[in-house]
């Protein structure tokens, strides 16, 4: 094997790493709140991306997860209170889940400890470093879905 496929070898091992970093630091942060990071970033979506409101459907494909999961993960949320679910109004077959002011409320004290988070892994990377990472993770996502 040559050196550049060790390399790319290397470069998902080290992105997995940082993925599974991320989320056991960021789920020991969110245990004061009884959250996970992913229950947490579905609650972020559904406020910025989702308007606060959207049909279960459009949820699962805001978050580009199966309905089983995105179900369990809304009954979760609505147990504790963050979002609350519905039927729609001209359609009872359709359902609805909407962030609560709670959710709301716990978005930006989370928004806060996010923000104390990406300081802690982006110390000592440039600007220009940490934009060119970014468009670089863009990409492979795009490419990931294409």
């Amino acid at each position: 094997m040559n050196k550049i496929t060790d390399k790319r070898k290397d470069c998902f091992y080290m992105i997995k790493q940082l993925h599974d970093n991320i989320e056991k630091n960021a789920n020991n942060l969110l245990k004061k709140y009884d959250l996970t990071m992913m229950q947490l970033g579905a609650l972020m979506r559904l406020n910025k991306d989702g308007g606060g409101e959207c049909t279960l459907k459009e949820f699962e494909k805001l978050l580009h997860l199966a309905q089983s999961t995105t179900a369990g993960i809304v009954k979760r949320l609505e147990q504790k209170k963050f979002v609350e679910c519905f039927g729609d109004s001209l359609d009872k077959r359709i359902k609805k889940v909407r962030i609560t002011a709670e959710g709301i409320k716990l978005c930006s004290i989370a928004a806060v400890d996010m923000e104390h988070a990406a300081k802690k892994y982006t110390k000592g990377i440039s600007k220009e470093e940490l934009n060119t990472f970014v468009n670089v993770i863009i990409k492979l996502c795009e490419n990931a879905d294409s």
